[in-house]
């Protein structure tokens, strides 16, 4: 997929100073790849569902969504659809219109040569049952437009039987893959739990669904995006910190996605959203605490994400930590990597993962606190590594040059943290 966003002169010089070349005194270490050409045109997809309603939509709105760092909007309400354009254009995002409720795709015309859309919403969580109808409305589609998306986003792993239409989560994305051949797998998962006594959790199935979704888009060899929890609803689902929002990032990135879409931007109405929960703009439209918080993981994300999509995810690690038995969430995964030929061993104090990318003749990984960031755990790894002497390091999005003393890189991960680590 072409990626969207225009960055600015600053975080673009800062893509450039953080790729500088390292040292190779004595031949002890290659040097660092250089990805500078790519700051501007490998950029991470970074969206939201649910824009600003009706009454709240002003060019003012669109900037606002731009300044968090997002690059796309998809909007959940019809009306207003050129406006909403112009502004996202003016803005310097681009714009997913709803049609779902379209019977006949001929009527969007007037909407398809703007340079801010994106595409449009097709289907929202479909069941195997609507597989053959959705795979003919995007055949429509695409002949009339092929340019533009048309976005579909899959049940999660824990979605009932009857919801998905089949016993078994990776049956469900075989046969959509066989049946509608999507440009784009897509799927929300939300695994950020509370239960009614106050105490919090990680779905057990986060690791199984990135999994399955990433190996069949891989499969089909097709981009693959996914929705993260950016607010409460439900009664289950607990309203997020800074450190929750980095922690779903990181552990999307060390399977290999290349778009984040957040759940929601404006916070939606309805018996399932009470008022005690929230997402980034409240529905009075006041900014909430998670409005900086995605703004500031999103400013991280941003400044090496380049980097990180110069590379191809090969498989993702689990590391148990010292004093756990066993992790529920690592027992339900089918094809974790068991090994790496770059890696001698890993440790950590908490339970890890470690996402394994390659770009030539340089290896790249993503280790992550897989620890639930509410209850505020830092982890200690350690990865040693074969035949490097040092490494080039992404902490907060910066790069740092580390020596590795015996071929070890070890670290503190706050909670939520991840690193992005290149050994030379």
């Amino acid at each position: 997929m072409a990626k969207f966003f225009k960055k600015t002169a600053a975080v673009a010089m800062a893509g450039m100073l953080t790729l500088a070349m390292l040292s190779t005194a004595a031949g002890c270490a290659k040097e660092a790849p250089v990805y500078d050409e790519f700051a501007d045109s490998r950029v991470l997809n970074i969206g939201a569902w649910v824009g600003p309603p009706s009454n709240e939509t002003t060019q003012e709105r669109y900037d606002e969504i731009a300044e968090s760092g997002l690059n796309f909007i998809i909007d959940i309400y019809s009306g207003a659809v050129e406006q909403k354009l112009n502004y996202s254009q003016q803005a310097g995002i681009k714009y997913i219109m709803n049609g779902i409720y379209f019977p006949t795709y001929e009527g969007l015309a007037e909407y398809m040569d703007h340079p801010a859309l994106m595409g449009i919403i097709g289907r929202d969580e479909p069941g195997v049952s609507a597989f053959e109808e959705l795979a003919a409305k995007k055949e429509s589609f695409k002949a009339l437009y092929p340019d533009k998306l048309f976005f579909v986003n899959l049940l999660p792993s824990y979605a009932t039987e009857a919801q998905l239409g089949t016993k078994f989560y990776t049956d469900y994305v075989r046969m959509y893959a066989e049946t509608v051949a999507p440009e784009l797998y897509v799927f929300d998962g939300y695994s950020l739990l509370k239960s009614s006594t106050g105490a919090t959790s990680i779905e057990s199935g986060m690791l199984f669904n990135l999994e399955t979704v990433a190996m069949e888009a891989q499969e089909q060899g097709k981009p693959y995006w996914a929705f993260l929890q950016t607010m409460g609803y439900g009664g289950d689902r607990r309203n997020v910190t800074e450190a929750d929002i980095r922690f779903q990032y990181y552990t999307y990135l060390s399977y290999g996605y290349s778009g984040l879409l957040h759940f929601c931007y404006w916070t939606p109405g309805g018996a399932e959203f009470p008022e005690s929960v929230y997402a980034m703009i409240e529905r009075d439209g006041s900014r909430t605490p998670t409005y900086d918080a995605v703004k500031n993981v999103n400013a991280e994300i941003l400044n090496f994400d380049h980097v990180l999509l110069s590379y191809e995810w090969t498989g993702t690690m689990t590391v148990l930590g010292e004093n756990e038995l066993m992790c529920k969430a690592f027992q339900r995964l089918s094809s974790p990597l068991k090994e790496h030929e770059a890696i001698e061993r890993a440790t950590a104090s908490e339970n890890a993962i470690i996402g394994t990318f390659k770009d030539g003749e340089y290896n790249g990984f993503m280790a992550v606190n897989f620890t639930d960031p509410a209850l505020e755990k830092t982890n200690h790894i350690e990865i040693k590594f074969r035949d490097a002497k040092k490494a080039l390091v992404y902490v907060d999005g910066q790069p740092q040059t580390v020596n590795l003393k015996g071929g070890v890189y070890s670290a503190d991960l706050d909670p939520g943290e991840g690193r992005f680590i290149i050994p030379l």
